[in-house]
């Protein structure tokens, strides 16, 4: 796990924290951008504006997880990145210390599953070694 620096490019097996009060995003290229436009609801960095460019740039072989988190940030960009045929996975409310977030997504009716966070791991790695959905 490493902070985001403008311009990288994506590895296997690396977790990217986007900076303090900056947007991360993947661009047209697939590298990581880092942009200072305004706050999505209120929020900077915001999962919304990640996943809707995962959405656009990627498309249907975007992944993303909602988890844990105060608000509603990241269900319109499940919705994206299931439009775009991704897929999309929520943590559960039982592990989750807030809910807002992945309940959020869940209500859109994008999310594909659910999961403890306990479980999101494996089902990413079974999903990555049988090449099938989420």
């Amino acid at each position: 796990m490493r902070q985001a620096e403008d311009g990288d490019t994506p590895q296997p097996g690396t977790v990217y924290i986007a900076p303090s009060d900056t947007h991360l995003v993947i661009g047209i290229d697939c590298r990581l951008e880092l942009l200072r436009s305004p706050p999505v609801r209120f929020q900077r960095p915001s999962a919304d504006v990640l996943f809707e460019s995962l959405a656009k740039h990627v498309g249907g072989a975007a992944v993303v997880i909602v988890l844990s988190g105060m608000g509603s940030d990241g269900a319109d960009g499940a919705v994206a990145v299931k439009g775009a045929g991704g897929r999309v996975m929520a943590q559960d409310e039982a592990s989750a210390e807030y809910f807002g977030m992945p309940g959020s997504a869940i209500a859109t009716g994008a999310v594909d599953r659910v999961l403890p966070v306990g479980e999101i791991g494996a089902a990413l790695s079974d999903m990555a070694a049988s090449g099938t959905p989420a």
